[in-house]
């Protein structure tokens, strides 16, 4: 539960970062992590699912035209709770 909670964590921030970017720049954002963080979009370069290793990086993307933001755990399949809420409904 801690490790499903954690994982939520970083997706919300990591979605809140593509957002900021998206809105800032008026572009699409394709990249992970690390580019957030170089671009000073996020306080970390690495987000990794807690429940995974250092190569357990999340899978991103945002377009802004849409507005439609993905942040995917890399473990969903074995952790399938490890899901933003908002991915669930479908906003």
């Amino acid at each position: 539960k801690e490790n499903t909670e954690e994982c939520i964590k970083n997706m919300r921030e990591i979605e809140t970062a593509i957002r900021r970017y998206m809105a800032e720049r008026n572009e699409n954002f394709v990249g992970d992590t690390t580019d957030l963080n170089r671009t000073g979009f996020l306080r970390r370069p690495l987000y990794v699912c807690p429940a995974g290793t250092p190569e357990s990086r999340y899978y991103t993307e945002g377009d802004y035209e849409t507005g439609q933001i993905t942040v995917n755990c890399p473990l969903v399949e074995q952790y399938p709770d490890h899901v933003l809420p908002s991915a669930m409904s479908g906003d």
